[in-house]
C-alpha cells in the first residue's frame, strides 16, 4: 500500500470516528436566567481525565469550565472567569462512570455548546456534547402557550409531558443527560 492510500484511509477513519463520537452524545437543553443546570455525562470507566469546555468562547485557549486531569482539579488560574464562583462538582477521585458538573445562576451568556473531553487509560480520547439554551420566558425558544410542553417542557412535579423526569434525554438516555437541581422530583 502506498504513503498516500494509507494517508488516506487513516484521514477516513479519523473522519467517521470524530462524526460518530460527537453525534452519538449530542443533547440539549432549555434553562431560564438565574436557574442552575446539572450536567451529567457517562464516560467510559477506565477514564483517567476529563475537561469541560465552552466551545464557542474557548475553543482554541486554555481556559475551562473544569476539568481533572491525573486526579488534580481545575486551578483557577485555568478557568474561564465569567463562571468563576458558579461551578460545582467534578469529583476528580471519581470520574470513572460517571462526571457530573453543576452550573449556578446562569445568564444568557452561558447559551452555548458544552463539550466533555476526556481520555482512558489506553490514551483513547473521546468526548460528549450538550447545547444550552439560557432564554428569558416568553422568548423565542422559552417557555409556550401550552407551560413549555410542546418544546419537551415540564408539567408540575418536574416530569416532563409524557411522564418523563425533567433533563433525561429523549435521544441517548446514557450518554448525557441534564437536570436542574432546584427542581423537585417526586
Amino acid at each position: 500500500m502506498s504513503a498516500g492510500t494509507y494517508l488516506g484511509l487513516c484521514l477516513s477513519l479519523l473522519v467517521i470516528r470524530v462524526s460518530l463520537g460527537s453525534a452519538a452524545s449530542d443533547q440539549q437543553i432549555l434553562r431560564h436566567p438565574g436557574m442552575s443546570v446539572n450536567l451529567t455525562f457517562q464516560v467510559p470507566t477506565d477514564t483517567t481525565s476529563v475537561w469541560l469546555k465552552r466551545l464557542e468562547k474557548y475553543k482554541d485557549n486554555d481556559k475551562y469550565i473544569s476539568y481533572c486531569q491525573d486526579s488534580t482539579p481545575t486551578r483557577p488560574s485555568d478557568q474561564e472567569e465569567s463562571i468563576k464562583g458558579r461551578v460545582e462538582g467534578m469529583d476528580c477521585s471519581n470520574i470513572s462512570g460517571t462526571v457530573s458538573v453543576t452550573l449556578k445562576n446562569l445568564t444568557s451568556n452561558d447559551s452555548g455548546t458544552y463539550e466533555l473531553q476526556g481520555v482512558d487509560h489506553s490514551g483513547r480520547y473521546f468526548n460528549r456534547t450538550v447545547f444550552l439554551n439560557v432564554t428569558d420566558p416568553g422568548q423565542p425558544g422559552g417557555d409556550t402557550e401550552d407551560g413549555g410542553k410542546e418544546a419537551g417542557g415540564k408539567e408540575a412535579g418536574g416530569k416532563e409531558a409524557g411522564g418523563k423526569e425533567a433533563g433525561a434525554s429523549r435521544e441517548h438516555p446514557g450518554l448525557a443527560s441534564l437536570s436542574d437541581p432546584t427542581t423537585s422530583r417526586t
